[in-house]
């Protein structure tokens, strides 16, 4: 009896210290492959993160800068004499053209510090119209739906006594602040869409101010 307990106790310091090491060891190796597992993951879901963000702040920075970019596209070749101001009938194809290869912007118009208005418009269902008041239309701002090339084809609406094109936020926030600038987030007319625009007062060759360029973009891009 005394021999088996001695055998027993002998295989007991044999077994036991081995099997407790046995358990301690794949207890730790499970444990540090366990953190560096969370710690894998937890590096590239980081390294996914920035990325995401790097991505997004490119693609809206692009975005938001159309409006400027194109604003000064417009006061660069006003101050060149490259566009006729004083006939602004002439500068309908230039607009059209403008809203047509910048297919973010929702309307771009220039609203001269003699008075009136012409623009470029992009209507909801993604048409191109050209927007004109001038002395030939009163009071009124026309829209006009367009060909091919730019040119008008028919008259599409009619905004009877618009305002007085010297009192749009465009034209007081950009003349007050006396450089390209930002306005406040609207609701663009008859629509639920909103909107933002870039506004950016305008200067002959001579340095004089002769009105104020303002493009526009729809918040409902930015997904």
């Amino acid at each position: 009896m005394t021999n088996v307990k001695r055998k027993l106790s002998l295989r007991a310091v044999l077994v036991v210290p081995f099997v407790l090491l046995l358990v301690v060891v794949v207890s730790v190796i499970g444990w540090l492959s366990l953190r560096n597992e969370y710690v894998a993951v937890n590096e590239v879901t980081t390294h996914l993160r920035r990325e995401v963000a790097n991505r997004i702040e490119q693609r809206l920075g692009t975005y938001l800068e159309t409006p400027h970019r194109v604003n000064q596209i417009n006061a660069d070749a006003i101050a060149l004499d490259l566009l006729n101001i004083q006939d602004l009938r002439s500068l309908q194809p230039y607009y059209w053209r403008q809203i047509k290869e910048f297919n973010t912007i929702s309307r771009t118009m220039f609203i001269p510090q003699a008075g009136g208005l012409v623009a470029g418009h992009r209507t909801e269902n993604g048409s191109l119209q050209i927007a004109i008041l001038d002395q030939s239309t009163g009071n009124d701002l026309y829209f006009y739906d367009t060909d091919a090339q730019g040119n008008p084809t028919q008259l599409a609406q009619v905004r009877r006594n618009f305002v007085d094109t010297h009192r749009l936020p465009s034209y007081q926030t950009a003349t007050k602040a006396g450089k390209p600038t930002w306005l406040d987030v609207f609701q663009r007319v008859g629509t639920l869409e909103m909107t933002i625009s870039a506004a950016q007062p305008l200067y002959d060759r001579q340095k004089n101010f002769v009105g104020v360029a303002a493009s526009f973009l729809d918040l409902d891009q930015i997904s």
